[in-house]
């Protein structure tokens, strides 16, 4: 309330301003006086609004704070900063795509240092298993030459449908100690060129395929025979002594 607002009001009015605001009046007190009086009313009250908004807002902030951690604003534009090695024996893979994976290993340089002194020492190779199901026997296996230390690659999935692990290996001339496994990946089944022939689909959903176009879209009816073997298999590589189940 302003003072030109409190002096176009009427006597009357003023008075019941100040019963309201708990101000006595004297009979005796003029309408400059009352005025004065309502005004120092009103800026106490405006006083007290903001101290209690300021404590209210300073409890919030109390308790928000103690259930987070202060942050140092400056990481948030520092990037990450990852090791470029682990110093471990390991081997990971990792599906790409149904036929393609990828492949990530590394050795403990304090293994691969001491190897390098032992003449018998022949490399590292990746074997790579192959199972019909998890927890069965490995059906076959082919070995692929990778070089020393930490590295990736990316590996062909022969048979659409089979689980297979690697597993990282040192060759010597006597033995071939394992190094590290990965976990059972699974590659995933191939599916028939012609959408309508995949397995679960209901007469319905048939219905909408044939009238949706979709055998004019199919660009792998012509498939292009893959060459026999494994492509992985390059070089002059004589695996044959570390071939011990049969293709």
């Amino acid at each position: 309330m302003t003072r030109d607002r409190l002096e176009g009001l009427p006597m009357s009015v003023l008075l019941e301003l100040s019963r309201k605001e708990n101000l006595s009046v004297d009979e005796g007190l003029s309408r400059e006086e009352l005025i004065e009086d309502l005004l120092e009313a009103y800026e106490e009250d405006k006083r007290e609004r903001e101290t209690l908004q300021n404590l209210i807002l300073k409890i919030e902030q109390t308790k928000f704070a103690s259930l987070s951690p202060r942050l140092d604003p400056s990481s948030f534009t520092q990037a990450p900063v990852l090791p470029a090695a682990y110093d471990e024996n390991s081997v990971d893979v990792v599906l790409r795509d149904p036929a393609w994976a990828l492949v990530l290993w590394e050795i403990r340089k304090k293994d691969l240092d001491s190897w390098t002194q032992d003449p018998s020492y022949r490399g590292l190779v990746l074997r790579v298993m192959e199972y019909a199901a998890p927890e069965t026997a490995c059906l076959t296996f082919f070995p692929i030459p990778v070089p020393q230390g930490a590295g990736s690659r990316y590996l062909h999935l022969p048979t659409p449908g089979r689980w297979y692990a690697l597993e990282l290996h040192a060759q010597f001339d006597r033995e071939s100690r394992m190094l590290a496994r990965s976990a059972l990946m699974l590659a995933p089944p191939e599916l028939p060129d012609d959408p309508k022939d995949r397995p679960g689909l209901t007469p319905g959903q048939v219905r909408m395929l044939d009238v949706s176009g979709s055998a004019l879209c199919e660009t792998v009816r012509d498939r292009v025979a893959a060459a026999p073997g494994y492509p992985q298999r390059i070089g002059t590589w004589d695996d044959t002594a570390f071939q011990d189940i049969a293709e």
